[in-house]
């Protein structure tokens, strides 16, 4: 069950020092490149969710993988874009 918190918040944190790196946008970087670090970043933690939750079976190990995503999402966006500061000006 650790991974429901942990795997977000790493991915989360990943996103935004990547961002952070890349001087708070992605401009710079090729469209494919930013869609495979957006991609990488948020079904990698969500599928791991889901391969650690495979022995509670199919629709939980499911579940905890959406769960997991779906919290990432919401780190990168509250966390990083509102409390920080990203995002459009």
């Amino acid at each position: 069950m650790l991974a429901l918190l942990i795997l977000p918040a790493a991915g989360a944190a990943g996103v935004v020092a990547v961002l952070q790196a890349a001087g708070d946008d992605l401009r710079s970087w090729s469209s494919a490149a930013a869609a495979a670090l957006i991609a990488v970043a948020l079904i990698g933690p969500a599928a791991l969710s889901g391969w650690f939750a495979r022995v509670l079976g199919r629709y939980q190990a499911l579940a905890l993988s959406l769960c997991t995503g779906l919290m990432e999402i919401t780190l990168v966006f509250g966390v990083a874009f509102l409390a920080l500061g990203y995002g459009p000006r």
